[in-house]
């Protein structure tokens, strides 16, 4: 929605994608079936290769932690880095 004059420099940041408040109600929040303009993998010629498998793996680690665990209200700490939002740890008791 604003024109970018030739020249001049932008600083994109790629770990805000999907975390943008005025788009997504509650952006911190884990939604993996949030829905509307999601940006994780990228889109068109430019998009993740990896995105489908990338998906099964998390899918398969997050039904295992629902089947067996359930989480604290500890806070989420993240890995700092430009481009992913990683998890450093995630709390969990077994049921």
């Amino acid at each position: 929605g604003r024109d970018i004059p030739a020249g001049d420099t932008l600083l994109l940041r790629f770990d805000a994608a999907n975390r943008d408040p005025a788009v997504f109600a509650e952006p911190g929040r884990f939604a993996p079936d949030r829905s509307g303009r999601v940006l994780t993998f990228g889109a068109g010629p430019r998009g993740c290769p990896g995105e489908r498998h990338a998906l099964a793996l998390a899918a398969g680690v997050v039904d295992v932690l629902r089947g067996r665990c359930r989480r604290t209200d500890a806070p989420i700490p993240y890995e700092p880095h430009a481009t992913l939002r990683v998890p450093t740890s995630l709390e969990v008791r077994v049921r």
